[in-house]
């Protein structure tokens, strides 16, 4: 299924024949390298999830749900589609520019209302 130019060129201190003889394939090894590619970002993101729990920072997670969800979708077309056109690129160019703007328009909205709460509270202080 797989070709073991892939491996090497995605890897290129991986020696296939070495791994064959053992018993395992490409596959395997694919699926080896994803599933550890996915528990490497639990244990990075984690901690953040934890942070912007810790500071209830409600609408900063639904920001990264949210885009987390819209790359989940658009890469899930993109791999039932079965090719990248020009036309994926530059959707997925104005995806990253959208988020990107919302992303900003968040923190500034945020920053905007931090600094009001503590002027009111130096204020009253």
């Amino acid at each position: 299924m797989f070709n073991s130019i892939v491996i090497s060129s995605l890897i290129p201190w991986i020696k296939m024949p070495h791994l064959q003889s053992l018993g395992i394939t490409e596959e395997i090894l694919l699926y080896g390298i994803v599933i550890g590619g996915i528990i490497g970002c639990y244990f990075i993101i984690q901690p953040i999830i934890r942070l912007i729990l810790s500071l209830k920072a409600e609408r900063l997670l639904s920001y990264l749900v949210s885009s987390l969800l819209f790359f989940v979708l658009f890469f899930s077309v993109i791999l039932i589609k079965g090719e990248i056109t020009v036309d994926s690129y530059k959707v997925l160019g104005f995806a990253l520019q959208g988020l990107s703007i919302l992303g900003g328009g968040l923190l500034l909205m945020n920053g905007v209302k931090w600094i009001v709460l503590n002027v009111k509270t130096k204020k009253s202080a």
